[in-house]
């Protein structure tokens, strides 16, 4: 029996055969989501600055941490995911920096969200984000009040600043309100 992506990214020897091809798919998300070096680095869990640069030049002189091996498969589904729901890669750069509406991203932007340096955030931006291209076309849609649901409690009890917005007194007294009325 094959062992898992998960299994196979814990030991040093597949990370390493990983890491090479994993940086070449980030860096060319990098470039056509428009991402400076610093916004990459932070989205890799921040590697000194020499070491990216040297991964840059050189992926295949990388052996990358579990850590951000996951970081970069969260990138890489998002990235998926848009190309089905936004198949022209203009469009799926621009949504990536565009603020968005839903309360789980508070007015920020995905980008924001996934910089602000949490593997968590970019875990549920791309859950969100595979949901979304499967609404309509399965009964998957069905899931997406509950993984809306799953994206809140994540910015909520991160340090981000979604929590922060949920923490402010009218967004308080809001949810007391919604909360008397529903039950």
């Amino acid at each position: 029996m094959r062992a898992s992506l998960q299994t196979q990214a814990a030991r040093p020897a597949s990370r390493q055969a990983l890491s090479a091809p994993a940086l070449r798919v980030f860096f060319n998300i990098a470039e056509l989501w428009g991402l400076s070096p610093e916004q990459q680095m932070r989205l890799l869990g921040e590697p000194a600055r020499s070491t990216f640069f040297k991964w840059k030049k050189s992926p295949n002189a990388a052996s990358l941490s579990k850590d951000m091996l996951e970081r970069i498969s969260y990138i890489l589904g998002i990235y998926k995911a848009l190309q089905v729901l936004l198949p022209k890669a203009e469009s799926a750069a621009a949504w990536i920096k565009k603020p968005n509406a839903a309360p789980a991203f508070g007015g920020q932007s995905a980008l924001d969200r996934m910089l602000s340096g949490n593997v968590a955030e970019c875990c549920a931006i791309a859950l969100a984000c595979a949901i979304l291209s499967a609404a309509g076309k399965t009964t998957l849609s069905l899931a997406a009040p509950y993984v809306f649901g799953l994206l809140v409690l994540v910015f909520a009890f991160e340090k981000g600043a979604a929590s922060a917005l949920l923490r402010l007194r009218p967004m308080l007294l809001l949810g007391t309100l919604s909360y008397s009325i529903y039950m």
